[in-house]
C-alpha cells in the first residue's frame, strides 16, 4: 500500500515539476492588459489556474475529458490563454499542436457569455498562437448544435467536413 501511495505522489510531483520547468523555460509573461473593465489575457501560470479552467470546463461541458485536458494543460501552458475580469478567471482557450494546429478547448463562464468576451479572447489567442507556431491554419471540431459555431464563423472559420451523421463539424481558419 505504501508503494502505491508513493508512486501516486511521485507521479503528481513529476507532473507539477514538469509544469514549473515548462513555465520557467518559456519565460511566460503577461500577454495583454486592458484597463477598461479590468480585463487581461494571460498564459497558464500556476496549478490553481489549471484547477479554475477545469472548473469552467466541468460547469459548461458534461463529458469526462477533464483529466485529459488537465494533463494537456500541465504539459503546454504556453498554448493556453486565460481571460481574466477583475482578476477572476472567466474563460480560456487552449490549442493542441501536432502536425496541425487545433483549437482543443475553449469556454467562458456562463454569466459572461454573449458579451463579446469569447470573441475577444479567441481573436487575440488565434493571432498569438499562429505567430508563435508559424502555422497558416488552425482547425477545430464543434458540435453542429453548439452556438459557438456562429462565433467561429464570425472569426472566419470555414466549415469543411461534417461527420457523425452531421452532428459534428471540422472547421478551418487560414491566415494568408
Amino acid at each position: 500500500m505504501f508503494k502505491i501511495l508513493f508512486l501516486f505522489i511521485s507521479y503528481s510531483e513529476i507532473i507539477l515539476h514538469n509544469f514549473m520547468n515548462n513555465f520557467k523555460k518559456n519565460k511566460i509573461k503577461n500577454l495583454k492588459i486592458c484597463t477598461e473593465n479590468k480585463k487581461r489575457i494571460d498564459y497558464v501560470k500556476s496549478y490553481d489556474d489549471i484547477e479554475q479552467i477545469l472548473k469552467i470546463y466541468r460547469n459548461n461541458f458534461k463529458d469526462s475529458l477533464d483529466s485529459e485536458l488537465k494533463n494537456y494543460l500541465l504539459k503546454t501552458p504556453d498554448l493556453t490563454y486565460i481571460l481574466y475580469v477583475d482578476n477572476k478567471i472567466i474563460g480560456y482557450a487552449t490549442f493542441r499542436l501536432s502536425t496541425k494546429l487545433w483549437l482543443y478547448s475553449t469556454s467562458i463562464v456562463q454569466e459572461y457569455q454573449n458579451k463579446g468576451l469569447g470573441k475577444e479572447l479567441l481573436s487575440y489567442a488565434l493571432e498569438d498562437v499562429l505567430k508563435k507556431t508559424k502555422k497558416k491554419n488552425v482547425f477545430l471540431i464543434v458540435n453542429s448544435a453548439n452556438n459557438a459555431r456562429f462565433l467561429y464563423n464570425k472569426l472566419l472559420f470555414n466549415e469543411i467536413i461534417f461527420f457523425s451523421s452531421g452532428k459534428k463539424i471540422i472547421m478551418k481558419k487560414t491566415i494568408i
